[in-house]
């Protein structure tokens, strides 16, 4: 399963992906503006994050496309 946060670098995106990144099946795509929070997530090999501002509709879109 693959799956779309959008705030990754935020206090509710961190909860989320923690708790999401104990199920083995989940692949996480975390969207977010903030480069340096990025940064300093921890590394994991099924999150993959994604720098963008949540106002450019096309790139939301466009990232979010292979997602269930």
């Amino acid at each position: 399963m693959r799956v779309f946060i959008t705030g990754i670098t935020g206090t509710l995106g961190q909860a989320v992906s923690k708790l999401l990144l104990n199920d083995p099946k989940v692949h996480i795509f975390g969207y977010s503006k903030d480069e340096k929070r990025q940064a300093e997530m921890p590394k994991h090999e099924r999150l993959t994050p994604i720098l963008g501002c949540i106002r450019d509709q096309r790139r939301v879109i466009e990232s979010s496309r292979n997602c269930d």
